[in-house]
C-alpha cells in the first residue's frame, strides 16, 4: 500500500450495513499450517509483536 496504511482496516464497520456482505473472523485454530509457520506465528503473539497488531500501529 504506498502511504503504508491497509485499506482493510477499518473496512468492517463501513460496510457492515450492507445486504449481503458479512465478514468472518478467523483464529488460529481455524487456519491449518506446516508446523514451523505456526510456531513462527505463536511466537509473535507471545511477544506481543503479531503482524495483525502491527498493522493497526501503522
Amino acid at each position: 500500500v504506498p502511504d503504508g496504511r491497509s485499506g482493510l482496516l477499518g473496512l468492517e464497520p463501513v460496510l457492515s450495513g450492507i445486504e449481503g456482505l458479512g465478514f468472518v473472523h478467523l483464529g488460529k485454530s481455524d487456519v491449518v499450517r506446516h508446523r514451523i509457520v505456526a510456531d513462527i506465528v505463536a511466537a509473535y503473539e507471545r511477544n506481543g509483536d503479531a503482524p495483525s497488531a502491527r498493522l493497526g500501529r501503522q
